[in-house]
């Protein structure tokens, strides 16, 4: 399978060259790529490597079903990007785990993670409020396998939890014995989010910070300008979803480069905590999942403005970042 280049040297050329038949302009100047940086080196004792992980399936680095122990395993699947895994748990008592496994750039989550050894592996173990437990492995500098355990209602044996499914996943780590995806190659796990758009065309968006770019881990998401949601930005995301559906006020169905959208603006809102400026969403429907047996599922591209304009300005924008991330898919 052909990987994807690093977003920065994808930038790069992208400021320099126009498209095939599209007149040469002035060139944009590429913003700086921000690549976030782990909490630990990487662990000794690990044969997993990061090449591995960009090309592992999460779901299958366990088997979920010791998570019956507490209770009824509902489902195991790919919530949001294929680079996370995400288990379902119904108690006795009524209430619901949710076990996660992903794999990022960093830890994430828990920024009181702490070191410990375990079967000659240093592994990052630390509590997510009072709700959530969290450990880690370091693979490689940019390379981290994460575990987060949550339940709002039950949170006495969390971390027992996420040291089982630990305790599931370290043996492949340390063999590195790393089960690959089965997506095919035409997947959007195969895609790097940065490259669908050039910096002339995402630096229309007025008011965003021109000098950074941030990739998620294995390109599966890619945020233009500041990261945070109180910030003017354009990010992109890849991943599984429902068939696409308008229901929401305001959504509109639409075809863009020939495939089936939605444009669903956003209202944007705020809390104690942050605001979030209003936005506009281009979600793309860009091939079906043959998942045999689950719910009918879609690989979607998801395009998002989010900025302190109108709503024409913000959805006519995003329409139009679709369509030029579109012509570039493969």
């Amino acid at each position: 399978m052909i990987r994807r280049v690093m977003p920065l040297l994808v930038l790069l050329l992208a400021g320099c060259a126009a498209e095939p038949g599209e007149p040469a302009a002035p060139p944009v100047p590429p913003p700086t790529s921000v690549f976030p940086s782990v909490s630990a080196q990487p662990s000794p004792g690990i044969k997993a490597t990061e090449e591995q992980l960009r090309r592992a399936d999460p779901c299958l680095l366990v088997d979920w079903t010791i998570l019956t122990a507490y209770g009824s395993l509902e489902r195991v699947e790919t919530p949001i990007e294929f680079t996370d895994c995400e288990a379902t748990v119904y108690r006795p008592a009524g209430t619901s785990l949710t076990v996660s496994l992903g794999f990022g750039l960093a830890f994430g989550e828990g920024a009181d993670l702490r070191p410990v050894e375990r079967d000659g592996v240093t592994v990052q173990v630390g509590e997510l409020g009072q709700y959530g437990c969290g450990r880690g492995v370091a693979v490689a500098e940019r390379a981290v396998v994460s575990i987060h355990a949550r339940d709002d209602r039950h949170p006495g044996d969390l971390c027992a939890i996420a040291d089982r499914v630990l305790d599931a996943a370290l043996p492949k780590l340390i063999a590195g014995d790393v089960p690959p995806s089965a997506l095919p190659d035409e997947s959007l796990a195969n895609v790097d989010a940065c490259a669908l758009l050039r910096p002339e065309e995402v630096f229309r968006l007025r008011g965003i910070d021109r000098t950074r770019v941030t990739p998620g881990f294995d390109g599966q998401n890619c945020t233009w300008g500041e990261p945070e949601v109180s910030e003017t930005n354009v990010f992109i995301n890849f991943g599984p979803a429902l068939p696409l559906e308008a229901d929401s006020t305001g959504d509109r169905e639409t075809e863009i480069g020939g495939l089936r959208a939605v444009v669903h603006p956003q209202p944007g809102g705020s809390n104690p905590q942050y605001r979030t400026p209003p936005g506009c969403e281009a979600r793309i429907e860009y091939r079906r999942l043959d998942r045999p047996g689950q719910v009918a599922e879609i690989e979607e591209i998801s395009i998002q403005v989010t900025a302190d304009e109108d709503e024409k300005y913000r959805c006519d924008l995003v329409t139009d970042l679709a369509e030029a991330a579109v012509r570039r898919l493969p």
